[in-house]
């Protein structure tokens, strides 16, 4: 089995945090994550971060895995302490009381056919085994990470759809560490395959991957659904999405929704089509 070791993912992107700071810019209604990095950055003391907590709303993900990335991006201990006690009071005040079960929503499925280049081919593509420099720098990437190796491949059908994104929907979703290629989303279905040759290997010669040739989630019909069908590689342990279609707007009918995402060889990564006239599905 091969080890899986955090990376720099948050510290990786504090640089371009930085850039897109704005001096004197106002408190943020509801506080995340990303606002402590952005008050670290812009220079504030641990103190004024710490008060900022306090007195604001707070909506953070404190998941053990989000802990570790923001002390990687220097976030003092003291400022993690506030962020706890501040996001604790805030869950008590919002926690609704309990409601009785009611009767079960209605589900339609939403079935997504994974194609190859010719229709009812199935997908299979060439992969890079090996991240390179320029690949690195377009998916911001931390550049002292040592560890560029493809490991596995995946396919995935998220939901984009603002309402239907869970809090802390990072700490929900396989794609929750890349911080520069995903936007917020609810994952319906994600399914990695290994990479067939050993990311050791000193070849360049890309790998031939069989990619899973179906993605099915259960979603509430007769209400608007903004999709999303995409390919993921894992690198150094996380995933990070390396092609992606929409669907905005899909309304799934009672008796379902049937898609077909098809998938075209590039250089170095493929692309995906979504088919934008479903039909009902079986």
């Amino acid at each position: 089995m091969r080890s899986r070791r955090p990376v720099l993912s948050l510290a990786a992107v504090v640089l371009a945090i930085a850039a897109a700071i704005a001096s004197g810019a106002p408190e943020e209604r509801v506080l995340r994550n990303e606002d402590v990095v952005r008050m670290l950055v812009s220079g504030k003391t641990a103190a004024e971060i710490s008060d900022s907590i306090r007195r604001s709303r707070t909506a953070f993900d404190l998941s053990d895995e989000m802990v570790v990335e923001l002390r990687i991006a220097g976030v003092p201990p003291g400022v993690l302490e506030a962020m706890r006690e501040r996001q604790a009071e805030i869950d008590l005040s919002t926690e609704p009381p309990a409601q009785p079960a009611g009767p079960r929503k209605a589900e339609a499925a939403i079935l997504v056919s994974i194609e190859g280049p010719e229709p009812g081919a199935p997908p299979r593509l060439s992969l890079p085994l090996r991240i390179d420099d320029e690949t690195s720098r377009a998916l911001q990437m931390d550049p002292a990470a040592p560890d560029r190796a493809v490991t596995r491949a995946a396919v995935f059908l998220a939901c984009r759809t603002a309402d239907h994104v869970p809090d802390q929907w990072r700490s929900k979703s396989a794609l929750g560490r890349d911080f520069v290629g995903v936007a917020r989303h609810r994952m319906l279905d994600f399914r990695a395959v290994e990479i067939p040759e050993a990311p050791a290997s000193p070849s360049r010669k890309p790998a031939a991957v069989d990619l899973p040739a179906e993605l099915s989630a259960p979603v509430e019909p007769g209400i608007a659904h903004d999709l999303v069908v995409g390919i993921a590689v894992e690198v150094g342990g996380r995933f990070l999405q390396i092609a992606s279609a929409r669907l905005d707007g899909a309304i799934p009918p009672p008796e379902g929704l049937r898609l077909t995402a098809g998938i075209r060889p590039g250089d170095p990564w493929p692309t995906v089509a979504l088919s934008a006239a479903p039909r009902s599905a079986p």
